[in-house]
């Protein structure tokens, strides 16, 4: 009996497949239809669709096989134009992720992705980016979440949706039980958007990351979501950078941070807290136990906010990443946060790029490291540090080369 040779059995074949680049497994799948069948599912397990390659053709024939379906420039003139095709591969028991960028779908196409999530159980990530969406799509992707069980990720950035599309997907939130993150970054839905992202956060108690960048909810939204959170105990992760909010609405963000909170990333950078909001946010650290990584980078904050950060981090035990980069931090604030670094045992990443920081306060950071064992990645880029700060950065580089963990210092 002849012994088989290795590439004749299907199994060797599709092992083989999984460690090929794209071009060399279409290669192997057009020897004979046996090696088609072992070559083809780690070529269409993740499909990205542009300019009508692959034709939809082969789409439609692999639908079984592709998990992951990226739709990108131009490819709409194919996918939207036949949404049963669409329909017809959402309903594939394999796809799990589809992302649309800069497909101009706008509407009608939001309406035929809505339409096919509504018999849809396997999707499980959602991505559109740029695609000219606006309310009456985000309206249909929102009555399709109020049936849907198997969406778990929902992204609309850059996506005009406004106050009342984010209002229908608020609404949704209040009925769907499955969906854990939510991005509406850049999508306008402004204070009225986010009251009713509010009130719907005071109910649902699946959603645990919320991205609201740049959708102008100002101080009152940021009020509204902070009042909300006071009785999420599922909400981890929030992203409110970039909406003008400022003093009241960082002060509000101080209470929700010192009771009972289920926040560990609270980001809040290019707003306008300055020092007073800034020193706010350190008086809570004092207390706060849940709170993982703090983002307030360009917020105006001077060596005052720095000053009380590094109070705080002499007690917190639970910030592991602070990012202040893109702020007015002169040499006396870097001084104080080098002092608190030699005892706070926590902090594992500060980032203070884009500071007015000199020579002194570089001086005093590159000696934390002598004492301090925990701090991984220390950011000094684009400082004015001279020559002799330089220098000692430079010497001690070469001396945290010895450890068996280098932190990175740059």
């Amino acid at each position: 009996m002849t012994q088989p040779r290795a590439l004749d059995l299907h199994e060797i074949r599709s092992r083989i497949a999984s460690f090929l680049e794209g071009r060399d497994i279409v290669s192997c799948a057009r020897v004979s239809l046996d090696w088609n069948a072992s070559f083809s599912p780690s070529l269409y397990n993740s499909v990205v669709l542009s300019r009508n390659i692959p034709s939809m053709e082969a789409i439609e024939r692999n639908k079984r096989l592709i998990r992951y379906l990226k739709i990108s420039r131009r490819a709409h003139i194919s996918i939207f134009a036949k949404p049963d095709v669409l329909f017809s591969v959402m309903a594939s028991p394999a796809l799990t992720t589809l992302e649309m960028h800069l497909t101009w779908m706008r509407d009608s196409g939001a309406r035929a992705v809505a339409h096919a999530l509504k018999s849809n159980s396997i999707l499980t990530t959602l991505i559109s980016r740029t695609n000219s969406i606006r309310e009456a799509g985000a309206r249909a992707l929102a009555e399709a979440l109020e049936t849907n069980s198997s969406l778990t990720t929902l992204k609309l950035d850059l996506d005009k949706i406004g106050s009342n599309g984010g209002q229908a997907l608020a609404k949704a939130l209040t009925i769907n039980s499955t969906l854990s993150t939510l991005s509406l970054w850049c999508a306008g839905i402004g204070n009225e958007g986010a009251e009713a992202m509010a009130k719907a956060l005071k109910t649902n108690s699946t959603l645990t990351s919320l991205t609201l960048v740049g959708s102008d909810i100002r101080d009152h939204g940021a009020k509204a979501l902070a009042e909300a959170l006071k009785n999420n105990s599922a909400l981890a992760d929030l992203d409110l950078s970039s909406n003008h909010i400022k003093e009241p609405g960082a002060y509000a963000l101080v209470e929700l941070l010192t009771i009972r909170s289920a926040l560990s990333t609270l980001k809040l950078k290019h707003n306008r807290i300055g020092d007073d909001g800034t020193r706010s946010l350190a008086e809570a650290l004092n207390t706060n136990s849940t709170l993982v990584n703090l983002n307030l980078s360009n917020n105006s904050t001077g060596c005052n906010g720095a000053r009380a950060l590094a109070e705080a981090l002499k007690t917190n035990s639970t910030l592991n990443s602070l990012d202040l980069h893109c702020n007015s931090i002169e040499c006396n604030g870097a001084i104080a946060l080098a002092e608190a670094l030699r005892t706070n045992s926590t902090l594992k990443t500060l980032h203070l790029h884009l500071n007015p920081i000199r020579d002194k306060g570089s001086l005093s950071l590159a000696e934390v490291f002598k004492t301090n064992y925990t701090l991984t990645t220390l950011n000094l880029h684009n400082n004015p540090i001279g020559d002799v700060g330089m220098q000692a950065l430079n010497e001690t580089r070469k001396a945290l080369s010895t450890r068996s963990s280098v932190p990175l210092l740059f």
